[in-house]
């Protein structure tokens, strides 16, 4: 051994300094996967009391609103398919206002279910049989019209039935919600739709 080797061997290091405790928790997978939960309490905790603040009512008020919303979207896609065949044009003109006001009516909705329960827009699984059933009525009826040709004599009453329908599944909805946001464009899309309503029946007693 030269002297060179000789002083590196006896020559003084200075122990490493151990990794703290708290640092070494920190970092450690278990304080990771601790984190991770306690995220995931505080959402539940935060989301339950968003909920707990609601009535019962308005608790269970996202089922009529998909109905709402179903209602309105269905009698738009009608109104799509058989308005430009309508060879009354008091009567499309009437349709065009009717489209306007139910895909406003669409939008609040389903923005109201994303926002305030978390749910997508809906789909047609979710509505009673005997709705299911109307909606299917109104195609057939509408398709044996204009199938022999006397569409404009079925289809402002048919839209008028519609619009019965959906009036009463809104106030529904209206009476049960203490939301003044939701309340405020249900107000507003019901006296319009009401309005509306009147149109299609005096074509239809005038018929």
């Amino acid at each position: 051994m030269n002297d060179l080797e000789y002083l590196n061997q006896i020559s003084y290091h200075p122990p490493e300094k151990p990794e703290s405790f708290l640092s070494s928790f920190f970092s450690s997978t278990f304080f990771k996967i601790l984190a991770a939960v306690i995220g995931l309490v505080l959402l539940s905790v935060v989301g339950l009391a968003v909920v707990t603040s609601m009535t019962p009512a308005e608790v269970a008020l996202d089922s009529e609103l998909s109905r709402l919303y179903l209602h309105a979207s269905d009698l738009n896609a009608l109104l799509s398919s058989y308005s430009p065949r309508v060879k009354s044009s008091a009567l499309r003109a009437s349709s065009s206002s009717l489209e306007v006001v139910l895909a406003e009516l669409e939008t609040n909705v389903s923005s109201t279910l994303s926002s305030v329960y978390g749910l997508p827009a809906p789909s047609s699984e979710v509505l009673p049989a005997e709705e299911s059933a109307l909606f299917s009525s109104s195609e057939e009826t509408l398709t044996h019209a204009l199938q022999n040709g006397i569409l404009d004599r079925y289809f402002a009453p048919e839209v008028s039935y519609r619009l019965e329908n959906l009036l009463i599944v809104e106030n529904l909805v209206l009476s049960q919600s203490s939301s003044p946001e939701i309340s405020d464009y249900l107000e507003s899309s019901i006296s319009s739709l009401t309005q509306l309503k009147e149109t299609f029946d005096s074509y239809s007693s005038s018929k």
